[in-house]
């Protein structure tokens, strides 16, 4: 199928001309730009330019590629929905997983399009290099790399030291994170055990392997 930017791939289709509905029970490949999508058995709607499907991968070719075991996308507007198993490691080094997400691509200076925001629920891991953030919700601004994380949010700075908060929030580039409202800080001392430090804000460089 093709309809003008938009082009499927399948062995087999099957399509409803009155809804505009394209379905197949086989593998499709659907090409938008730089965006492929590939889901294991779906539907496409060639009028809306809309997608469902099961057992889903979509790449970039700069090399992003998010994986989950459903999708609702919307070519027109460039917002994906993934439920199930979200895998995600994009170009610049970020890998985060959940088990809802709501992902929104833009056209860059390039022509190119990308994942400019993220919206990920339950379970959600986030990992850039050796920041690891653990929580119910995390937000990513991947045209800031800002990163930002609640519902208990837990951070290990070290094998000792543990650091959780209502709120964090994470700069990428600078590897720096502010931890907000009710932080708690866990760390081990060889000489009197654990140690808890209590505080409304702390600042992290991660770095310096420091909190402040």
């Amino acid at each position: 199928i093709k309809q003008k930017d938009l082009t499927g791939y399948s062995d087999r289709f099957i399509y409803y001309k009155d809804s505009g509905d394209v379905t197949s029970d086989t593998v499709i490949n659907i090409k938008q730009d730089n965006i492929l999508t590939k889901v294991a058995s779906g539907k496409i709607n060639v009028k809306s330019k809309t997608l469902t499907g099961k057992g889903v991968t979509v790449t970039t070719e700069q090399g992003d590629r998010v994986k989950g075991d459903t999708i609702d996308g919307d070519y027109e507007d460039k917002e994906f929905n993934f439920k199930g198993n979200l895998d995600a490691r994009l170009k610049d080094g970020i890998y985060f997983t959940g088990k809802l997400a709501k992902l929104f691509f833009v056209e860059n200076a390039n022509k190119d399009q990308e994942i400019t925001r993220g919206e990920i629920k339950q379970d959600t891991v986030f990992k850039y290099k050796d920041m690891n953030m653990k929580s119910e919700y995390l937000e990513i601004d991947n045209m800031k790399k800002i990163v930002f994380g609640k519902g208990k949010p837990t951070m290990k700075l070290d094998e000792g030291t543990n650091m959780t908060a209502d709120y964090i929030y994470l700069d990428v580039d600078n590897e720096t994170g502010t931890l907000q409202n009710s932080v708690k800080i866990t760390g081990r001392n060889t000489e009197t055990g654990i140690v808890n430090t209590l505080a409304d804000r702390a600042f992290l460089k991660n770095k310096e392997r420091k909190v402040e």
